[in-house]
């Protein structure tokens, strides 16, 4: 039996999904146990999950996976490489992956694995920390540089465009070469609407943001043709329960502003490690907008994302610096498993460096680092509350239990 790992955040959890899985046992077997590695309640986009991460777990075990770990804060809120390389230094650290599969809107892993060999350069790195102190680096920011380096390294693959899934790819080939890892690559070619689009523009397959617009819209009936059938009573009971979706919420926007509005920026500066400049801007914003969304529009500068600035907004209301490029997940948590996740789950409790949490008394027997890292991110866990249609205590966060779906093993 294989063991192929993705990296995830099921926001929720769609048809693309599906398609992904089902590509991964055409080409490794039908009985490939696939492991996610999946962010919790924080996701990369610098926001919310949609739904808590138990149960986006369950979804996606009904949807074909076998087991679905977690991707701790503040990792799963920080850019694309170190995002990556974080996920990646969990599928190695787990010691049972046989290949890492991901999608791509390319499709390419000539064209992708040659841009990362030339990001993990060093004469790369050199160029980069040159060019951005200059004022077109400024200007055009560090995501900019990077497409313009993996654009360069393979023209034709990269002619329409580069994906945002893309430069993910590259972040995981980048990472498994740094880690001189044996694990193998997989790439799917991604199919179906746009990544980004805000609104469905397939009939089958459509990204997490449309997806996430109809559910916010309270459009369900149009939101359930783009989720797999096995899911679609998750959602109507969860729904009808209020206990989706979550938003960045009135209640969780005023929270952010108020900390800002009352906050030093000099002090800011030190705990986050960021700009002061922007920073400062961040802190001058709060002081007129009248919300998240407002906020955002007050503090975006064509040098940096939206992402970016959701990410940067995060670090400031919950005072944390980016993982540094050494830093790596000492835990992970375990959201839920199927049969076959669970006799992978015995193999890698043998084999991991990994410390794998399921209960409460977990967080309790971490020690170091480690202890420090499950606590940060059970402090952050404990605002999420605060996003659900119908508010739960903060002690929440330390209430979930994996679920098991029985029946699929080898």
């Amino acid at each position: 039996m294989k063991t192929v790992a993705v990296t995830a955040e099921f926001n929720p959890f769609h048809n693309g999904h599906k398609y992904l899985s089902d590509a991964i046992r055409e080409k490794y077997g039908r009985d490939t146990a696939i492991v996610a590695v999946m962010s919790g309640c924080f996701v990369q986009r610098g926001d919310v999950a949609i739904a808590d991460p138990y149960f986006r777990a369950k979804t996606a075990l009904l949807g074909g996976y076998d087991l679905v770990l977690e991707l701790p804060f503040p990792f799963s809120v920080s850019g694309a490489e170190t995002f990556t390389r974080s996920a990646v230094d969990i599928i190695d650290a787990l010691g049972v992956v046989d290949a890492v599969a991901f999608g791509s809107e390319c499709g390419d892993l000539g064209a992708l694995q040659t841009a990362a060999d030339l990001l993990a350069s060093p004469k790369t790195a050199e160029r980069l920390q040159v060019v951005r102190e200059t004022d077109e680096g400024r200007r055009l920011g560090i995501p900019e540089l990077i497409r313009e380096i993996v654009r360069d390294a393979s023209p034709e693959a990269f002619g329409e465009g580069i994906g945002p899934n893309d430069l993910l790819a590259v972040g995981y080939l980048k990472a498994l070469k740094n880690l001189s890892s044996p694990i193998e690559p997989f790439v799917v070619k991604r199919i179906g609407g746009k990544y980004e689009s805000d609104a469905p523009d397939h009939p089958e397959y459509v990204g997490a943001t449309a997806l996430r617009a109809l559910l916010n819209d309270s459009k369900n009936d149009i939101f359930g043709r783009y989720i797999p059938a096995e899911t679609r009573y998750l959602w109507e009971n969860a729904i009808r329960d209020h206990t989706v979706p979550a938003t960045f919420s009135p209640r969780l926007s005023d929270a952010v502003l108020a900390h800002l509005i009352a906050a030093d920026p000099a002090v800011l500066t030190r705990q986050t490690g960021l700009d002061g400049g922007l920073i400062a801007r961040l802190c001058d914003a709060a002081k007129n907008a009248v919300s998240l969304d407002d906020l955002i529009a007050r503090t975006s500068c064509r040098s940096c994302t939206v992402s970016q600035i959701r990410r940067m907004i995060l670090a400031a209301w919950l005072g944390f610096t980016s993982p540094a490029p050494d830093e790596r997940p000492l835990y992970t948590r375990l959201f839920g498993f199927t049969d076959r996740g669970q006799e992978v789950l015995r193999t890698l409790k043998q084999r991991s460096s990994l410390q794998i949490l399921t209960k409460t008394a977990d967080y309790t027997a971490l020690q170091g680092k480690a202890k420090d890292q499950a606590e940060f991110s059970l402090s952050a866990d404990r605002f999420y509350s605060l996003a659900l249609p119908v508010p739960r205590p903060a002690s929440d966060a330390y209430r979930g239990s994996p679920c098991h779906i029985p029946g699929r093993s080898d």
